[in-house]
């Protein structure tokens, strides 16, 4: 069985250049990398977070 008990799909759309990577990173890993170069396709990353005491599971894509 899954470690978590609720999961959340958050797509990030916008114009090139504007930061939709670089957020997804700060909120997955705790860094916002200065110099990130451009993404082709598509970035999914995943973090798992405690709302009260349920594990939440979120999954990002820019």
């Amino acid at each position: 069985m899954d470690d978590y008990k609720f999961l959340f799909k958050v797509v990030l759309v916008g114009n090139a250049g504007v930061g939709k990577t670089c957020l997804v990173r700060r909120f997955t890993q705790g860094l916002f990398p200065p110099g990130q170069g451009a993404t082709i396709g598509v970035d999914f990353m995943i973090k798992t977070v405690e709302v009260g005491n349920e594990k939440v599971k979120v999954r990002g894509g820019s």
